[in-house]
């Protein structure tokens, strides 16, 4: 996908989640370390990428990782949802870097995660220029990977935030014919590839793959 961005005359910038090692002490890019956090926001400010692309972990705010937990270790389930707020937090000040410097950003997350409704989600949604929107990422290549239906179109509805109209525009595309798969793509990280495939212009991608 950066090649793709390279193709188009675009520079692409760096990635920062779990899977990433930061070389210059070799650990991985754990946002949900205070420094790691601080380096993030510095490189961002200094950085000033004209988009970024948020993605954070979206497990905690499932519905049905909710009724999991109600018949399982709810007291597990409490505390990983936590970190995931606490995260979702400061991806949200990284979005408002972005608000207060005159430049852009996408977020995504499923359309029925209970993390829309979070006070850092709804503070960033309550500025002006800020809108929300819902397309299907079957236009963008989500299949269902297992099963009868295996190869088949998912339409897996997610919802996407921004300051660029623009980008919401190419994201409410729908699908005519897709169905619904719990599977999707989630774990091949099919969320931040399409947010890339969205953007007119970016050079930074954050996310933050599912474990």
């Amino acid at each position: 996908m950066m090649s793709d961005l390279v193709k188009q005359g675009l520079s692409p910038g760096f990635a920062l989640d779990i899977t990433c090692i930061d070389e210059e002490d070799g650990t991985d890019w754990d946002l949900s370390l205070p420094h790691k956090q601080e380096k993030a926001m510095m490189m961002v400010k200094t950085q000033k990428p004209l988009f970024l692309i948020g993605s954070p972990c979206c497990r905690a705010f499932s519905t049905w990782q909710a009724l999991n937990a109600a018949r399982g270790d709810t007291e597990a389930y409490e505390e990983t949802k936590k970190q995931s707020i606490k995260h979702l937090e400061f991806v949200c000040r990284l979005y408002q870097e972005q608000l207060d410097s005159g430049r852009y950003f996408i977020h995504e997350h499923p359309e029925g995660a209970s993390s829309w409704k979070e006070p850092s989600i709804q503070g960033i949604m309550s500025t002006p220029s800020v809108e929300r929107t819902v397309g299907d990422q079957c236009m963008y290549g989500a299949e269902a990977r297992r099963g009868k239906d295996k190869g088949r179109p998912v339409r897996k509805p997610t919802a996407w935030m921004s300051n660029s109209e623009e980008v919401l525009k190419v994201s409410v595309v729908g699908a005519k014919e897709s169905e619904d798969d719990a599977q999707g793509n989630t774990e091949n990280g099919m969320f931040p590839v399409v947010a890339v495939r969205l953007a007119t212009a970016p050079d930074i991608q954050l996310n933050c793959v599912e474990p």
